[in-house]
């Protein structure tokens, strides 16, 4: 008996919202609750970070913290570490993170998430998780992983963005082929290889996709569980903030490509 082919499924734009009048309430109810990816347009286009981080900024305020070296689109794995200053001085045509882990009952609010106002209509101080600086170069990007809820913020630059349902439990073919995507994408590959068929591939085999273009001042929405990946249309810089479900525990399951405790842009 033959082997049913799977139907090809769509890829549809992600939600563009205008985020002028967004309520808190109307976030959770429209998009956190659901598991909803959304894309905020100009949502934190007034938020002071979006002036405040030159690069002299970042160096006076923020050039001791320990960031990662990006060499490729899987930059969970470099082992290459240096502060935030050295980055811009020897290794800005790379790209890099700065990722902290919060706890919002045991810590002060560090300088990073100082610049953007708390709360706000996605999220409070007390929902975040972690958070990471991150700045990219052209034709870089990430190579589809997954992890907790997440709020990519840009202050410049242009990404594209391949999204897909991955929850073990809701998607299961989802789960599979982002495993089996970490299997074949993995240290020393880049996000521009799979972006090439990859997003195809995830169709043709019964998943439908998602996508959005997001560009300076827009939030993407990343719901825990989706699978994602970024190709960078240009050199763009920002921040990711991390957010935890209440009364939820998270575990990494290893070559899995879902990372809620180190996660990157």
């Amino acid at each position: 008996m033959d082997m049913e082919t799977p139907e090809i499924m769509p890829c549809s734009p992600i939600e563009c919202v205008n985020a002028g009048d967004l309520t808190y309430q109307d976030f959770v109810k429209g998009y956190f609750e659901p598991r909803k990816p959304a894309l905020f347009r100009n949502a934190c286009a007034d938020w002071d970070f979006i002036r405040r981080w030159t690069q002299d900024y970042l160096r006076e305020k923020m050039g001791d913290f320990e960031c990662t070296i990006a060499r490729d689109s899987r930059p969970a794995y470099s082992e290459e570490i240096c502060s935030l200053s050295e980055y811009f001085e020897h290794y800005a045509h790379l790209s890099t993170m700065t990722f902290k882990s919060y706890d919002a009952g045991h810590s002060d609010l560090p300088v990073f998430l100082q610049d953007i106002p708390l709360p706000n209509p996605f999220f409070s101080q007390q929902d975040i998780g972690a958070y990471f600086f991150f700045h990219a170069n052209a034709q870089g990007g990430s190579l589809p992983h997954c992890h907790m809820d997440a709020f990519n913020l840009l202050q410049y630059g242009t990404k594209r963005w391949i999204m897909w349902d991955a929850d073990p439990d809701i998607s299961p073919e989802g789960w599979r082929l982002l495993k089996q995507c970490h299997e074949q994408y993995g240290t020393g590959t880049f996000s521009y290889d799979w972006f090439a068929n990859g997003p195809e591939q995830v169709r043709q085999e019964g998943v439908a996709t998602y996508e959005c273009e997001q560009q300076a001042g827009d939030i993407v929405f990343i719901p825990e569980h989706y699978s994602h990946a970024v190709l960078n249309m240009s050199e763009n810089q920002g921040m990711v903030v991390i957010t935890k479900r209440p009364d939820k525990t998270y575990h990494k399951e290893a070559d899995s490509g879902y990372s809620p405790n180190h996660v990157y842009a």
